[in-house]
């Protein structure tokens, strides 16, 4: 048996956006999650669509969230205590920036990320 993580970040690109957004966040409500999605800065006006239909199709309040700002929003999610995982897609670089930074912030926290280089 699989138990649900609890709270979900979802980080994505600036490309394909939507069906970046669709593979990470369905997937996750699908399983009872609850979802705080990060979308590319250039890009967040399709998150926030997507976040509006949701609403509209009668998903609870609270269940998606969707933050926007700079890069380094990304980062604050990846490192807050109350996300149980972080999915994220974007370029090495960017991930050993957000992520690795993090891990050695939060030692403990490590069974939580796998990075791949």
């Amino acid at each position: 048996m699989r138990l649900c993580p609890g709270v979900v970040g979802a980080i994505v690109p600036w490309n394909f956006p939507l069906m970046l957004l669709m593979w990470k966040v369905c997937p996750a409500l699908a399983m009872g999650n609850t979802v705080v999605l990060k979308p590319a800065t250039f890009t967040r006006l399709s998150a926030l669509l997507f976040a509006e239909v949701c609403a509209e199709a009668g998903l609870p309040p609270g269940v998606l969230n969707v933050v926007t700002g700079p890069g380094t929003m990304g980062s604050l999610l990846a490192e807050h205590l109350d996300v149980d995982k972080v999915a994220f897609t974007g370029s090495t670089e960017v991930s050993f920036v957000e992520l690795l930074t993090w891990v050695t912030v939060v030692p403990s926290m490590l069974r939580r990320c796998w990075l791949y280089k």
